[in-house]
């Protein structure tokens, strides 16, 4: 479990919380009091079935270091779309999100990797990570990152890529369709160095073809793979599948009535699936 120096949530509002379906059962630590005095954009607004990704992360993070340490490989992670660190929970309470959970997975993460394009985000997260050397944080649109002469890749420490020594899990989260693009996830799965975890489809652009079939979502050319299709989940999880990678649902989330976003892993590294597969079974029963 992380290091958690902030508070769990007590009383009333934590009651009330717990007895929801949604956070039913998930560990205390996913909701906290405020952990710091930053205000405003400084907290990602959440609401509260997102709980539940967060707890696939905290699993998965800890599999994939673990898998790495096991094998001598220096285990990296890049979050494309890191946001400020920490989420407000409907207003309520707070909620570490996939950055500060990947700082605290145990093993440890070699190297961090985090970019974010807003800045006031960026700068609270910028603020939150300040003491960890491990951290690289860049102010950034990924999908101008992932290739060309800037490419992200780059910032990790040569030391840790000696003789293919590198492994990265790579964390794509878009809020909606205009944050990450098809062609910034094919280069990421084009590498043999990276594994992918994430929300794909991107939510928001679930809940707007969820709630109008048939009508154009901004957008949706350049985040969903080329090809006619039906079922955007269905196409996202096959197009990934025929660059190589083994690909599985973790997790599907309702967000609104009817409209469920999905949370995939996608590994060339059969042993790897195994271990995520195994740690997935463990947390559903």
């Amino acid at each position: 479990m992380p290091n958690n120096s902030c508070r769990s949530l007590h009383g009333n509002h934590f009651a009330a919380y717990v007895n929801t379906d949604v956070a039913l059962h998930l560990p205390p630590w996913l909701l906290l009091e405020k952990p710091d005095n930053l205000e405003g954009s400084a907290y990602l607004p959440i609401k509260r079935h997102t709980l539940r990704k967060y707890e696939v992360y905290y699993h998965i993070f800890s599999e994939f270091t673990g898998y790495c340490a096991d094998r001598g490989l220096n285990p990296c992670y890049v979050d494309l779309t890191a946001g400020p660190g920490y989420s407000s929970v409907e207003g309520l309470r707070y909620a570490k999100a996939s950055p500060i959970l990947a700082i605290e997975t145990i093993p440890r993460f070699a190297f961090l990797i985090l970019i974010e394009k807003d800045r006031e985000r960026c700068s609270a997260l910028r603020y939150r990570t300040r003491g960890e050397r491990r951290c690289y944080v860049i102010r950034d649109d990924s999908n101008r990152r992932v290739k060309g002469p800037r490419a992200l890749w780059g910032y990790v420490p040569t030391e840790l890529c000696a003789n293919d020594q590198c492994r990265c899990l790579v964390c794509i989260d878009p809020e909606g369709s205009g944050d990450i693009s098809w062609r910034t996830v094919k280069a990421v799965a084009e590498r043999p160095d990276c594994d992918i975890i994430g929300l794909l489809p991107a939510p928001e652009f679930k809940r707007a073809w969820g709630r109008h079939r048939g009508i154009y979502v901004p957008g949706v050319h350049s985040h969903m793979p080329p090809g006619k299709w039906k079922d955007p989940d269905k196409h996202y999880v096959e197009s990934i599948e025929n660059l190589g990678h083994n690909v599985r649902v973790l997790r599907r989330i309702e967000m609104t009535r009817g409209v469920e976003y999905q949370i995939l892993f996608a590994t060339k590294e059969p042993q790897l699936l195994e271990k995520v597969e195994n740690r997935a079974a463990r947390w559903r029963k």
